[in-house]
């Protein structure tokens, strides 16, 4: 542990002098930014972007890679300029170099999950007498993973089996169900999505706060550059830095413009669309009587001479930012409008009339659901629709 200490010590003095290093103009250059996979490239998404456009002084190649030593290799080559790696690699670089590389900045915190199916792990005791698989051998989520073990004692009587991807980690977690698996976000929630019954089901920030009574904060990982090009090139590093630090709150604020990116890049496997990702709501669904011929409803959509692709782009900019007003307010059905249906239309009326955020026609109908962010006011609107109609659900 005090090894650790030492790494993340290191590593903001570092941070702090080479902030006052350099000074005057420099001509711009082409920067070689190396990352690994995963929440660090995330940080990067919205720069490489925008580097693409021509938006900075300095030109940018940006690498990816899976395995830490990789991006270390390259680095003690002379081969990248800056690269964002595990916390604990810092350390080992500045002394394998000599020096010669120094920390800029503090660009991931505590991003490391406990993912299982396992009903029965609900706490860091629980992994007692199991097997947790992860990436990385003696890289930063591993040595967190073991000081944490030993604080509570089960260091000695938990096993760790390393696989050299995450993706690997979640497809063990797949394939068995008692598994338990050691991941960063975004896998960790890319898994969760992905896989049936799978769960966070331990936050490892919480679990290191838990062991510290000093206020550390859990460092995961830094960005590291080449001190030799740190002094030739300062003003460089520092658009970087700003860029950096732009594009990293791009990614927590802007996921709508960033998750697409995310699975181009190999980041995530798929877009994570599910409405998991909104904020807990109530839905009342109505069904009533009245038919609807399935093909009459596209005869009638058919000849609706418009459409309504803009709030297709605005649903999924509303799920992906996580609001519930955004999505009820971009809530359309070009059937609904086509079909034109007046029991369709009062029963939405008494929806909206009971406090409902939006209501809408389910498809070609003829259900009609509502979205409520109050659980009494959707049992209510159940309440007043079942007076009328034998189909009324409520659900989460």
């Amino acid at each position: 542990m005090k090894k650790l200490l030492k790494v993340l010590a290191l590593g903001i003095a570092l941070m702090l002098l080479l902030t006052f290093t350099g000074c005057g103009k420099s001509e711009p250059v082409n920067i070689r930014v190396g990352a690994l996979k995963g929440a660090t490239t995330l940080g990067l998404l919205d720069m490489k972007t925008k580097a693409g456009d021509g938006t900075y002084t300095n030109s940018y190649e940006f690498s990816m890679a899976t395995a830490a030593d990789e991006i270390a290799g390259k680095l003690i080559k002379g081969e990248l300029d800056i690269a964002l790696i595990p916390a604990n690699l810092a350390s080992v670089l500045y002394n394998k170099t000599e020096g010669k590389v120094g920390v800029i900045d503090i660009n991931t915190l505590g991003v490391l999950y406990v993912v299982s199916r396992d009903p029965e792990v609900k706490e860091i005791t629980d992994l007692k007498g199991k097997t947790v698989y992860l990436t990385g051998k003696g890289t930063t989520p591993d040595y967190v993973l073991r000081y944490i073990l030993s604080a509570n004692g089960i260091e000695d009587e938990v096993t760790l089996e390393y696989k050299s991807e995450a993706t690997e980690v979640a497809s063990v977690i797949e394939a068995d169900e008692t598994a338990v698996g050691l991941l960063p976000q975004p896998f960790a929630t890319a898994t969760c999505l992905t896989i049936e019954g799978a769960a966070e089901v331990l936050d490892m920030n919480e679990e290191w706060n838990r062991t510290r009574t000093d206020g550390a904060k859990l460092v995961t990982g830094v960005t590291v550059v080449r001190k030799d090009f740190l002094s030739e090139n300062p003003d460089a590093v520092k658009e970087f830095i700003e860029a950096h630090r732009a594009s990293a709150e791009a990614a927590m604020n802007e996921t709508e413009k960033i998750a697409p990116l995310a699975v181009e890049e190999g980041i995530i496997p798929k877009e994570p669309l599910d409405l998991k990702a909104i904020p807990k709501c109530n839905i009342v669904i109505c069904k009533p009587e009245l038919s609807i011929s399935t093909a009459e409803a596209y005869r009638k959509i058919d000849s609706l001479n418009t459409s309504h692709p803009q709030f297709t782009e605005e649903m999924i900019r509303a799920i992906y930012s996580r609001d519930i007003w955004m999505v009820t307010s971009s809530m359309l059905n070009d059937f609904d409008i086509a079909l034109d249906l007046d029991e369709i239309k009062e029963i939405k009326r008494t929806m909206l009339k009971n406090k409902a955020l939006g209501a809408c026609m389910s498809g070609s109908g003829s259900a009609v659901f509502s979205i409520f962010n109050n659980e009494k006011k959707a049992q209510k609107c159940m309440d007043v629709l079942n007076e009328t109609y034998d189909k009324v659900f409520l659900c989460e």
